[in-house]
């Protein structure tokens, strides 16, 4: 099972990143520093088959209200990102842009696996996060997401507005010099699920 994997690029552009890491300590700790929380959110085997939104919230339910409860967010629902969707690509290009939202980014990964690409000061930090982890960015923060590498993405989403999810673009282009999630995982010698 793909497990979380850490790399850290100079902003300035530079494909050599200068830590990698898949040591989830070590990991938490880098993103603490950043004011980004990593963990795991739940240990429940995942449901089998292809099980709708409602089932999914029902299922991780006791999960989801300790979340809320733990931080004060008033609603989830669940993102499904199949790369092969007619709308995949629609989708992907909204994500890997850089952009802020107006309220912390909070994904629960339930099957799949995304890169989301945080960066802060002068460093670009590329956390793979897996099934059974979750990551909280704070609201503001520049970041981009790459999904899929093939298998379809699943994660719950907390939040306490609807308007959590509009996006505000960057002008700042970072993103266009970093590597998409499939060279990361090639480089890490991990195969797509």
């Amino acid at each position: 099972m793909l497990m979380a994997k850490l790399s850290v690029y100079n902003a300035g552009f530079s494909q050599a990143a200068e830590l990698v890491s898949d040591d989830f300590d070590e990991i938490q700790k880098l993103m603490d520093r950043i004011g980004v929380h990593f963990g795991y959110w739940q240990s429940r085997p995942a449901l089998e088959g292809y099980p709708s939104q409602d089932q999914i919230l029902e299922y991780y339910q006791k999960d989801i209200e300790r979340i809320r409860a733990d931080h004060g967010y008033s609603a989830a629902d669940i993102v499904r990102i199949d790369p092969k969707a007619p709308d995949a690509e629609a989708i992907r290009q909204a994500q890997v842009r850089e952009h802020t939202h107006l309220e912390d980014e909070v994904r629960g990964v339930i099957s799949g696996f995304g890169l989301f690409n945080i960066r802060h000061q002068d460093r670009v930090f590329s956390l793979v996060c897996a099934q059974r982890e979750i990551i909280r960015i704070p609201a503001g923060t520049a970041h981009w997401f790459e999904c899929c590498g093939g298998s379809t993405y699943t994660a719950l989403r907390v939040f306490n507005s609807p308007d959590a999810w509009l996006v505000d673009y960057s002008r700042n282009q970072t993103h266009t010099h970093f590597a998409h999630l499939s060279e990361d995982l090639e480089a890490w010698g991990v195969a797509a699920e």
